[in-house]
């Protein structure tokens, strides 16, 4: 796992939780991450242009343009894929999300650095929905679909009554309303546990994906409800994520904000994984009972009730996938650098 500069200051105001295995409920998840990582007013950072944030800045525009992208690859074509083949996947999903951008920001910038810079934001945006288009599609029409997305994009925003009547909305969206500063303890752990709750929206698009569908349109869920399965991914996540988010250790010199936008990143990439490998891996249980169907009657039904008792196991790879893949991104991202500019961090540095 990649680990940060270590800072010792100790939560200030925060109540320590009992100790103990730690519970996948967000509400105490949230509380053990804060324990670790909240400090006071006193000893919050006060330059918000350090050099940790800098990179950590950069790591996360990273993070957000590729993951989705590998995600989209480990999921599909499968973990039967070459790396030449993956490979091939990644660059043609790259130069694709990039001709989206540049036709989007083309469309809307306002000058050259203008457009430069929202290309780059966008970017980002747009490999979350090339990647779930790639991870969605078969081989045989994976490249239609990305093509037919670009074509619709491009039509789109060539239409300048499009933009002129969506400003609007556009400036509502991209407004301050809807972010709010951490200075207390409550406002990281509001945005924390919202952080988690959204991760168990992703969790029942996975428990009710069409891919665990059959022919009359029921989810298979291990011979549970819907509800039962989506709390048992709850539960596990909120576990592997408190064992993740409190053995960081952040550089002094990120503030209590800056801490909570990194782990923000961090829950909301994990939670994508983690609803990917439980959709491949369910895939894969219920492609090996429906083989028992050519074999017999009798194998089918042995088979099927195997499956309908290994929720378990399928939520445990999904959960070292998740760990193993977060802490894979985390590193590529770059986020160790900061560990070579600890000593720089722990005085205030100059404005750029």
């Amino acid at each position: 796992m990649a680990t940060l500069p270590a800072d010792a200051t100790q939560a200030s105001g925060v109540t320590p939780a009992a100790a103990g295995p730690a519970s996948g409920a967000p509400a105490e998840v949230v509380q053990q991450v804060m324990e670790q990582h909240f400090r006071s007013a006193a000893t919050d950072a006060k330059d918000p242009f350090s050099a940790a944030w800098k990179d950590a800045n950069v790591s996360i525009r990273y993070l957000n343009h590729m993951s989705p992208l590998m995600l989209g690859i480990i999921q599909r074509p499968g973990t039967n894929a070459s790396m030449e083949e993956r490979k091939a996947a990644l660059d043609f999903m790259i130069a694709s999300t990039d001709a989206l951008a540049k036709v989007m920001s083309d469309s809307f910038g306002v000058s050259p650095s203008a457009k430069a810079y929202d290309r780059v934001e966008l970017n980002s945006m747009l490999s979350h929905i090339t990647g779930q288009i790639w991870e969605k599609s078969t081989q045989e029409n994976q490249q239609a679909r990305v093509d037919d997305f670009v074509r619709t994009v491009a039509t789109v925003f060539a239409d300048p009554e499009f933009l002129s009547k969506r400003q609007a909305h556009a400036e509502l969206m991209m407004g301050k309303m809807g972010y709010q500063r951490v200075d207390s303890p409550e406002t990281m752990q509001t945005r924390l546990q919202l952080a988690m709750y959204q991760a168990t929206l992703r969790f029942f698009e996975g428990v009710t994906d069409q891919r665990l569908m059959n022919s009359k349109g029921l989810s298979f869920t291990f011979g549970k409800k819907k509800a039962a399965v989506v709390s048992a991914m709850q539960a596990d996540f909120g576990g592997a994520m408190s064992t993740f988010l409190t053995d960081i250790k952040f550089a002094p010199a990120l503030s209590n904000d800056q801490r909570t936008v990194v782990m923000q990143s961090w829950i909301r990439h994990a939670s994508e994984i983690y609803r990917g490998e439980y959709v491949a891996s369910t895939q894969r249980v219920m492609d090996w009972f429906r083989a028992g169907e050519a074999i017999s009657k009798e194998a089918f039904e042995n088979r099927f009730a195997k499956a309908s008792s290994s929720l378990p196991d399928v939520l445990q790879k999904a959960r070292a996938v998740t760990v193993e893949t977060l802490s894979d991104l985390v590193a590529v991202a770059g986020f160790d650098v900061i560990t070579a500019l600890a000593d720089q961090d722990a005085q205030p540095s100059p404005r750029p």
